[in-house]
């Protein structure tokens, strides 16, 4: 998909998360069966019914929401470095799959090293 899909399928993806902090008006679901949305702080355009909170607060909402997510994603990356730095060795640079197998591999080849260095200068 080239840059002009991606484009659009964010403006969709933004609408939604704004459309979520919406609110059904009760006398339109009362009287037509499906309630029409209403952002808050507004009116109702068939009955006048105002929706609570302020004007505003789904654009609010869903900013603190991307806020939110964008704290994530950089906790995600933080950890993510860290548990890499867990699993590579520090002696040879190779990375393992687990952090046990990280151990193993120093307790392995790094003491057995070790040990005949010993030996060596004895």
């Amino acid at each position: 998909m080239g840059d002009v899909g991606d484009f659009w399928k964010d403006v969709r993806d933004d609408r939604r998360r704004r459309r979520a902090h919406w609110h059904e008006c009760p006398d339109c679901s009362v009287r037509y069966g499906t309630g029409t949305l209403v952002p808050p702080g507004c009116n109702c355009r068939n009955c006048d019914w105002r929706a609570p909170g302020q004007r505003g607060d789904d654009e609010r909402a869903a900013k603190a929401q991307l806020d939110a997510e964008a704290k994530q994603a950089a906790a995600d990356a933080v950890n993510k470095a860290a548990r890499l730095k867990l699993r590579t060795c520090g002696c040879h640079g190779k990375v393992f799959k687990t952090i046990t197998a990280r151990q193993h591999h120093e307790a392995n080849v790094h003491e057995a090293a070790a040990r005949k260095r010993l030996e060596r200068s004895r």
